[in-house]
């Protein structure tokens, strides 16, 4: 089922628990951050099951059966079928935090936050099997005949439903605008009647925009007042500091399998010579990955361009601003094709992110990788 926790990609947790009919989001950090995340909301989330009648029409045309649908509690996420809207929000105390300067953007925010969790979730996740999303293959409409590789696929998306905080009459309309929803009626919002109308209500969200969203475009928070009890920036003891990345490295680098490909073992020095170069080069630069906040690896981020590997290759085989990434997955209990495909998909995915110009990421194995 749902994570009880949600990461984020600026650093906060939240909270995630069923109620009646939906989920309620909690912030964790409201006294650690420089600045608090908006308390909590609650969203109804549900799956629509369509039924088809059944008859021999219905099995001879199945794509003009009538269709019947009825609504259950949200268990899995399904392709296209599950609805959900924000309900409810706990905004803070006005007196401890200044109100949001757009509430329109806030409550973008806290779609985001909720996509972001929706878009995580599992079908199903064991030892024997892992699903990490809905089946893709759409059967309405198809022969039976026609096996499920052959059958066209769709993209997994979620609706989103004119009700609770979106039943405003212009918020919808703006979330449109800001491009975190959308819509397949191409005249959607052609006029003020249409605002107010039919037009906003078939809205949704796929998979696939979602995951090309900038977060930093939604992902921000609420600044204390000058008297309030939450402190304006971290207190000493009550948050971790960033681990030593000497220390990482140390330990890392002078475990015998990653010696062998990288050969920077030795004392500490050798480390902190290796961090410093790294740190210096203008051409690409250093990450400590971490997963759900422990640090498990080093990478380097580079432009394939100004790299060793441009120069073996063809200039048709990579564009100017092309990137490249070095990866060492230093604790054991990280490694894995499993945990592979997690991580190389979110350091890919902020290669997107971080320059739109960036078409292609490349990779390069040494020769004796048997990995």
């Amino acid at each position: 089922m749902a994570p009880t926790l949600v990461h984020l990609p600026n650093g906060q947790t939240l909270s995630v628990s069923p109620v009646f009919a939906g989920f309620s989001f909690k912030a964790n950090d409201l006294n650690v951050h420089q600045s608090a995340f908006p308390p909590g909301w609650t969203i109804i989330l549900e799956s629509e099951v369509e039924l088809d009648d059944d008859d021999d029409d219905a099995a001879a045309n199945p794509s003009e059966s009538k269709r019947r649908s009825y609504v259950r509690r949200y268990k899995v996420p399904t392709l296209h079928s599950d609805n959900m809207f924000i309900s409810a929000i706990s905004n803070p105390s006005n007196i401890d935090f200044k109100p949001a300067t757009s509430p329109t953007r806030q409550i973008a925010m806290m779609l985001w936050a909720t996509l972001w969790w929706y878009f995580h979730q599992r079908v199903q996740e064991t030892d024997a099997e892992r699903k990490p999303k809905p089946n893709p293959h759409l059967s309405r409409g198809v022969h039976t005949n026609i096996p499920t590789e052959g059958m066209p696929k769709g993209d997994w998306r979620i609706n989103i439903k004119r009700e609770g905080i979106f039943k405003g009459r212009h918020l919808l309309p703006k979330l449109e605008r800001m491009g975190i929803i959308s819509t397949e009626d191409s005249c959607v919002g052609a006029n003020i009647d249409d605002r107010s109308g039919e037009g906003w209500t078939r809205m949704f969200v796929s998979q696939r925009s979602f995951w090309l969203i900038d977060a930093r475009i939604f992902l921000f928070t609420l600044s204390p007042t000058m008297h309030s009890p939450f402190p304006g920036a971290s207190p000493y003891p009550s948050r971790p500091g960033s681990p030593n990345r000497e220390d990482l490295l140390h330990t890392w680098m002078n475990e015998p399998r990653v010696n062998a490909m990288w050969g920077a073992a030795g004392p500490r020095s050798a480390q902190e010579d290796f961090l410093k170069k790294s740190l210096n080069d203008k051409h690409s630069f250093p990450i400590i990955g971490c997963w759900d906040g422990k640090p498990f690896g080093y990478f380097e981020v580079y432009w394939v361009k100004e790299d060793q590997l441009g120069r073996q290759l063809s200039s048709h085989d990579f564009g100017n601003w092309d990137r490249g990434f070095h990866a060492l997955v230093g604790e054991q209990e990280f490694r894995g094709p499993h945990r592979v495909k997690v991580w190389m998909s979110a350091l890919v995915h902020y290669c997107w992110l971080a320059d739109s110009r960036t078409e292609r990421v490349l990779a390069e194995p040494r020769v004796d990788n048997k990995k």
